[in-house]
């Protein structure tokens, strides 16, 4: 809806009323600015019902057509339908905010814990493969031990037999 002061018709008595007319819808104009950025910055002030009903008074008071009135108030009451749903909606954002916050806090914790236990496994892994290179190892060493001595044990064995028997053995 376009709330320039050519779209109502008023009565005219001299230049200082259409000045102030057009100040009137100036006025008007800020406030619907000021409710579009609202809309983008839910911080800032809406305009109060005194405001709306101050510039609606000072309208009247420009304006005698009964179908212009009829306009500027619902257009005031469309505004006040509009900054009502905002607030509604900027709360509804907030809760979701806050949940999803709460949601990426639990995560992130969740992520710590994750994170901590694969360290843990990580260290775990290490340890027991340590341990199974130390096995490794004493088996290794074990089964030379075992061949040392059998090659010991052999040759202890055929050092005993007589030299005509070394050939069949």
């Amino acid at each position: 809806m376009d709330w320039r002061p050519q779209n109502f018709v008023c009565t005219e008595s001299g230049h200082k009323e259409n000045l102030m007319k057009t100040k009137a819808m100036d006025d008007l104009d800020d406030l619907t600015e000021s409710c579009e950025a609202a809309s983008e910055s839910p911080e800032l002030p809406y305009p109060s019902s005194e405001d709306v009903l101050l510039l609606i008074t000072q309208l009247q008071a420009d304006c005698k057509d009964s179908f212009s009135l009829l306009k500027i108030r619902k257009a005031v009451q469309s505004y006040k339908r509009l900054i009502e749903l905002k607030i509604r909606c900027c709360e509804l954002l907030r809760r979701q905010i806050e949940k999803m916050e709460d949601k990426v806090t639990g995560l992130q914790k969740e992520l710590s814990e994750t994170k901590e236990l694969k360290l843990q496994l990580e260290h775990e892994k290490v340890e027991q493969e340590q341990e199974l290179c130390n096995a490794r190892f004493a088996l290794k060493q074990e089964k030379e031990k075992r061949e040392k001595a059998d090659w010991l044990l052999l040759l202890d064995m055929y050092s005993h037999v007589p030299l005509n028997d070394r050939n069949t053995i």
